[in-house]
């Protein structure tokens, strides 16, 4: 809980849920929005038994944040996760990617973060880790496919759903 909390973004693209699989006891744990405290967990076995349900969320959890005010907050713009990557690593991902056919975006390096320019704007990216990158401020995550020999040969945007763009060029 205390982990997903952390993590959790707020502001206009907020989790909605956060689960915890855990295979060997095959139960599956759910916090629901911004609500930390309260954990209903699901044992695989039993639900399988039952008859087909579907389950409501907020009917589950005793509390359940106001969404309307989750929405309001400031969105998360420090997750704590940040690291320094090399500017030969950072200088793998610039290219112009396709994530439809008919739209591009291009990414560049500035200093030490990779910029997205697309039809909506500029964005920043952050380093997480090696392949994966924070889109700021607060707008989901990016990760990118390399190949086996090295090459860059796409990214996939993390925000509501995956959108995976495919490399095709060089700046």
């Amino acid at each position: 809980a205390e982990v997903l909390n952390s993590l959790r973004q707020q502001g206009p693209f907020f989790t909605t849920y956060s689960t915890v699989y855990d295979p060997k006891a095959r139960a599956i744990s759910i916090f629901n929005l911004a609500n930390f405290n309260e954990v209903r967990t699901f044992r695989l076995a039993e639900e399988l038994a039952k008859k087909p349900k579907t389950y409501r969320l907020a009917k589950i959890f005793d509390e359940s944040p106001d969404i309307d005010e989750i929405r309001e907050m400031e969105p998360r713009r420090d997750f704590g996760t940040r690291v320094t990557l090399s500017a030969e690593i950072l200088d793998r991902y610039t290219g112009v990617y396709r994530p439809a056919p008919d739209v591009t975006v291009r990414v560049e390096r500035e200093g030490d973060e990779l910029r997205v320019h697309g039809p909506e704007g500029v964005a920043h990216l952050f380093a997480e880790s090696e392949r994966v990158f924070r889109l700021a401020p607060d707008r989901g995550q990016v990760s990118f496919t390399v190949a086996a020999d090295g090459s860059v040969d796409g990214m996939t945007l993390h925000k509501q759903a995956d959108l995976y763009a495919a490399r095709v060029g060089d700046l």
